[in-house]
């Protein structure tokens, strides 16, 4: 939608789309729903304050949210690279893209269907290992292939898998940390929410001061799922390790 508003209508008509979209929801949000939750704890600072330190502190909450920010950070990280690499570098038009870059998001809806099927049969854990291990085995075998051969195919197709194992990997870290927290669940998704955030404002920035190239984007992927493989490591390593001294 994004690529045919713009080439039909200029690149200001997706902020116009946004804005109107911004209005429905707050409307829709502030007039339909309304508060469930009857047993609301009054606002004090100090709770919030605990809470906060208490949720930062707490070590598989934290990594976890990280491995959940650097994951969604790698979707788009394509969505930010992207136009540049295939419509400067490549010469693909901009409606082209559009259609890549929904190819690429149905991997992501697919990842988590699979997952919605996984799920019935193995724990959240173990699919996100299976996830966190796809995705870092994908990014190296792009990285070959792009020194290798250089069109479209061996660009998309690594990043269409990735976008699949994501799918594996973001919903089960969101489903474990909420658990660490289930009395707190609203706070736990708030501060999640806010370090998701400030991690993808730090990859995307990162990113798009990049001159990119299919070297530098496989590249990028790589760093991005070594690091989510080593703090998947180091969590369930220390969740492991505590259970065994129980």
């Amino acid at each position: 939608m994004g690529a045919n508003l713009s080439h039909y209508l200029g690149w200001k008509a997706n902020f116009y789309l946004f804005s109107v979209y911004v209005l429905v929801i707050l409307f829709v949000c502030t007039a339909l729903f309304k508060e469930s939750n009857k047993s609301l704890v009054p606002l004090k600072i100090s709770h919030i304050k605990n809470s906060f330190v208490e949720m930062i502190s707490h070590k598989t909450f934290l990594l976890l949210s990280i491995v959940y920010g650097l994951s969604y950070s790698s979707v788009l990280i394509f969505n930010t690279a992207g136009p540049y690499l295939l419509e400067v570098t490549m010469k693909y038009t901009i409606l082209e893209y559009g259609y890549i870059a929904m190819l690429l998001g149905c991997g992501y809806f697919i990842g988590t269907i699979i997952n919605r099927m996984l799920i019935v049969h193995y724990n959240n854990e173990n699919i996100l290992k299976l996830g966190v291990t796809l995705a870092i085995i994908t990014a190296l075998v792009m990285l070959v292939m792009v020194n290798f051969y250089h069109n479209l195919y061996v660009i998309t197709i690594p990043l269409l898998l990735m976008f699949l194992f994501v799918g594996l990997i973001v919903p089960n870290a969101i489903a474990i940390t909420m658990t660490i927290f289930p009395e707190k669940a609203g706070f736990a998704t708030s501060l999640c929410g806010t370090i998701v955030g400030i991690i993808v404002f730090a990859v995307t920035s990162l990113i798009s001061g990049i001159n990119m190239s299919s070297t530098t984007l496989a590249l990028s992927y790589v760093a991005v799922f070594l690091i989510v493989y080593g703090l998947k490591m180091w969590v369930f390593a220390s969740k492991n390790l505590a259970i065994k001294k129980c």
